[in-house]
């Protein structure tokens, strides 16, 4: 491998590492909002889905408990699914990012495999 190659692979791998890292900090900023039709509940979910924040309206008092719970549920569920389709495309910007990076240098092969916590798995790919 000559020395010109090995700058490239180093700056493909540096690249890749940036793209991973601009990844791991999209996903740790990623918080979504619903609010049942109602209005009555607003649940706030991290990337993972877990609740980091829950308002309830006034007028809630006139619920039911089942009924408050269902709603609660319902707020929460729409703002986990809305968070997971951020992550979904925060990922795969950056496995595209990471693809763009390599270049074809000589016999090295790589392997890339990324495993996001959520139960999102990326399959591994081989050069």
């Amino acid at each position: 491998m000559t020395t010109a190659s090995m700058q490239t692979l180093i700056d493909s791998a540096e690249s890749a590492r940036e793209s991973l890292a601009a990844a791991q900090e999209q996903l740790r900023a990623v918080r979504t909002r619903c609010t049942t039709g109602n209005g009555a509940v607003t649940a706030e979910v991290d990337s993972h889905g877990a609740l980091c924040g829950l308002w309830l309206d006034e007028s809630i008092t006139e619920s039911d408990p089942d009924g408050v719970g269902a709603l609660i549920i319902e707020a929460a569920h729409r703002a986990a699914a809305a968070a997971n389709g951020q992550r979904s495309a925060i990922v795969a910007n950056c496995m595209a990012n990471i693809q763009s990076f390599a270049t074809p240098v000589g016999k090295v092969t790589a392997s890339v495999a990324v495993r996001v916590e959520g139960g999102i798995e990326i399959e591994t790919a081989s050069r």
